[in-house]
């Protein structure tokens, strides 16, 4: 299950492939490469990483064992070491930051992760939207409201 829709991997793991060269070049700066960056951080279990730039309202709900604690308990597309995730969209939309009430104005990054195949296919196994927030000097990015569900029901 995708919980965070930052979500966002580094791009030393996720490649940029195909379409636009200049929607390409856009992502790899910013909160595309923010996004990316995030989700290689969960993909590889550096949740201390991912935590560091948890957007601080929900840093107050989501401690750093807890992120990892109910991350680890999911299965997930990225587990599998030869998918990728290229960005698709880079957009600007208000979100609601769950478990907070508080709208914000975000910058949405639609990730969808692929498997290469040997014939040179990319089938899409799945995409997901993540939202991005500048705070401070940086971006934070948020866990989804089911991820914030389960914590506060403490069933992960």
């Amino acid at each position: 299950m995708r919980f965070a829709l930052i979500a966002v991997g580094v791009l030393a793991l996720a490649g940029c492939s195909g379409g636009d060269e200049s929607r390409q070049a856009s992502s790899l700066a910013g909160p595309g490469a923010f996004a990316l960056r995030i989700n290689t951080y969960l993909r590889t279990g550096q949740f201390d990483r991912a935590w560091e730039h948890l957007h601080p309202d929900q840093k107050r709900i989501v401690s750093q064992a807890t992120l990892a604690s109910c991350w680890t308990s999911t299965t997930d597309v990225l587990g599998d070491p030869k998918v990728r995730m290229n960005v698709v969209e880079i957009f600007e939309e208000p979100w609601r930051i769950p478990g907070t009430g508080l709208t914000r104005p975000s910058t949405a990054v639609t990730v969808e992760a692929v498997r290469p195949t040997q014939d040179g296919r990319k089938p899409v196994l799945e995409t997901w939207t993540q939202h991005t927030f500048r705070t401070g000097a940086g971006w934070s990015w948020i866990v989804a409201a089911p991820f914030i569900e389960d914590v506060q029901k403490n069933a992960c």
